[in-house]
This record gives structure tokens, C-alpha cells and sequence, in this order.
């Protein structure tokens, strides 16, 4: 039987939506799982599964904080965009219309705020 742990609920790191679940690959080490963004998160040596409990709880107290205060989630929806802009940009990669119009409402918001 696997320990509580591994059937506990987390919230994922990439989409910080509810439903990630700690698993165990077929050579026996521990990842998550999130079956709503596809994120998976390999833990490889006892360093990194450290980190599993040092992080989690961090990422369960943004996710909490973002449904309960609407500035706080706007905020960190910049920071995702802003990211995700710099992300694309450092791979060359074309953004999407949806990603563009994002980031054209992050540069909007930056230039009221300066």
C-alpha cells in the first residue's frame, strides 16, 4: 500500500488548478502528475523530492490567494503573461493571437502604472 501522500490531491504547479496527484513510474520513482494541463514533474533524486515538500504548499497558498482576492490573481496573470512573452520570444517562437492580445493588456497596464 502507498503511503497517504501519493493519494492526496495537489494543485499543479504549470496550471495551479486542483487534481495533480503524486504517482510512481515503473522503476519505482515518485512524479505528478496533472491531468488538466499535462504537466508532468519527475522527481529523480531525494534533493528534488525535497523540493516536493518545500514547494507545494507554497504553490497551495498562491492558488488559494488567487481566488480570494481578485488584485492579487491579476497581478500574477501579468506575471504568467510577461513570462510566457519573454519565454516565446528567448525560443523564437510565434505567439498566439489570444497570447498577443495578453501581452498587448500587460503593455497597456504597464504604461498606466509608469
Amino acid at each position: 500500500m502507498l503511503p497517504r501522500m501519493f493519494s492526496e490531491e495537489r494543485t499543479c504547479w504549470a496550471c495551479l488548478q486542483p487534481g495533480t496527484q503524486l504517482r510512481v513510474d515503473r522503476k519505482g520513482k515518485p512524479y505528478l502528475a496533472c491531468p488538466l494541463c499535462g504537466t508532468y514533474v519527475f522527481f529523480r533524486t531525494r534533493q528534488a523530492l525535497a523540493g516536493l515538500a518545500l514547494v507545494s504548499p507554497v504553490v497551495e497558498e498562491i492558488a488559494r490567494r488567487m481566488q480570494a482576492d481578485p488584485h492579487y490573481a491579476a497581478e500574477q496573470q501579468q506575471l504568467v503573461a510577461r513570462s510566457r512573452a519573454a519565454l516565446f520570444d528567448a525560443m523564437s517562437l510565434p505567439l498566439s493571437p489570444a497570447a498577443r492580445s495578453e501581452n498587448a493588456v500587460v503593455g497597456e497596464t504597464k504604461k498606466r502604472t509608469a
